[in-house]
């Protein structure tokens, strides 16, 4: 599915990404679905424990998932904003 390329394609991005902590876990899995949609949770740590870097790292990842939704054919939200 769409979705579970897109699991797959987040958990290498992570794992790839230089600010995350190589030896600790990280998971990306599904909530339960509701109205709004299916909930994505990540589970990953950063490498630094400095919180202003430790924030952008955050901030970026993000950025960048919201980003890629369009290539997997997905949306933020099952119903549109207006």
């Amino acid at each position: 599915t769409n979705l579970g390329l897109f699991r797959g394609y987040l958990q290498a991005y992570l794992k790839a990404h230089p600010r995350m902590h190589k030896e600790q876990s990280i998971v990306i899995r599904q909530l339960e679905p509701s109205a709004n949609g299916l909930p994505l949770e990540l589970y990953a740590f950063t490498n630094t424990p400095d919180w202003v870097l430790y924030e952008e790292t955050q901030s970026e990842i993000f950025e960048h998932i919201l980003s890629m939704l369009p290539h997997f054919q997905l949306k933020p939200y099952q119903h549109d904003l207006p």
